[in-house]
C-alpha cells in the first residue's frame, strides 16, 4: 500500500520502522525499513523526490549520517515481483513490460521492439500483419471466395416466371387452354394526350401451341 493513503505515520527508531493509521483502522501493519538503524535519533516522513509517496528520513550521530529511505510505490497488486509503478500492466502477473507501446506485453509479443506487429501465427519469422500467408487473410481471403461462389451459383439459375413478371412492366402469365394453346386477344385503345386511353371495342385473337408445354412470347408492331 502506498504511504501517500496515510492518514498519520509514526516512526519508532530502535528498528526504524513505520506504522501507518487508515480512517477504517487504528493502525495498518508494521513496515521494517531497516533493522541496522540503532543509532537514529530521528526519523521523519517525507516525500524527499515529489512522486507522492512518503519516504523517511532519518538523522544518526554516530556515524554524522543523514538518511533517505525511499518509497518505490504501492506495491505490486499483481503479485509479480515488480512494483506498479514500474509495472506496464499492474493487473496481469504474466506481463509487466510493453517496449514497443503497442498494448501487448513483451511476453506476449512475439515481436516485442515492433509496434507494428504482435503474432507470427505460420511461425515464419514474419509477423502476421505483413505476411499475407497468415492464417488469418488466408481465412478471410477463403470467406470471400465462398461468398462469390454462392452469388455466382444464385445467379446462374434460371428465373421464375414470377420474376420475369415483376421485371418486365405490364408482363402476364397464361396458362394454356384446350389443345395446349395459349390465346391472346389484342384490344385496340385510342389516346389524344398519351395519358387517358380508351378502348375502342376492336381487337385481334391469336393462338400459340405450346408443345413443349412452356415458352416465351414476345410481340412487336410493323407498318404495312
Amino acid at each position: 500500500m502506498s504511504l501517500s493513503s496515510a492518514k498519520r505515520s509514526i516512526i519508532t527508531s530502535s528498528l526504524l520502522a513505520f506504522t501507518i493509521t487508515y480512517a477504517s483502522a487504528d493502525f495498518g501493519p508494521q513496515q521494517i525499513i531497516t533493522s541496522i538503524a540503532t543509532e537514529v535519533i530521528d526519523a521523519f516522513p517525507a516525500d524527499m523526490d515529489g512522486d507522492g509517496d512518503l519516504d523517511v528520513v532519518s538523522a544518526s550521530p554516530g556515524d554524522n549520517k543523514i538518511a533517505w529511505y525511499e518509497q518505490l510505490g504501492g506495491g505490486a497488486k499483481d503479485s509479480d515481483g515488480v512494483n506498479d509503478d514500474e509495472d506496464a500492466f499492474p493487473n496481469d502477473p504474466k506481463e509487466t513490460a510493453d517496449t514497443d507501446n503497442d498494448g501487448a506485453g513483451d511476453n506476449a509479443d512475439v515481436f516485442p521492439n515492433d509496434p507494428t506487429e504482435i503474432a507470427d501465427c505460420d511461425n515464419d519469422g514474419v509477423g502476421d500483419n505483413a505476411d499475407a500467408r497468415s492464417p488469418q487473410i488466408i481465412a478471410g481471403l477463403e470467406a470471400q471466395i465462398a461468398q462469390l461462389q454462392a452469388q455466382i451459383t444464385e445467379l446462374s439459375k434460371r428465373p421464375t416466371l414470377e420474376q420475369i413478371q415483376d421485371a418486365r412492366l405490364n408482363s402476364i402469365v397464361m396458362s394454356a387452354g384446350q389443345n395446349n394453346t395459349a390465346t391472346l386477344k389484342f384490344y385496340v385503345e385510342e389516346s389524344a394526350d398519351l395519358e387517358t386511353w380508351a378502348n375502342q371495342g376492336k381487337f385481334v385473337e391469336a393462338g400459340f401451341p405450346l408443345e413443349a408445354g412452356k415458352k416465351f412470347l414476345r410481340f412487336s408492331l410493323k407498318k404495312e
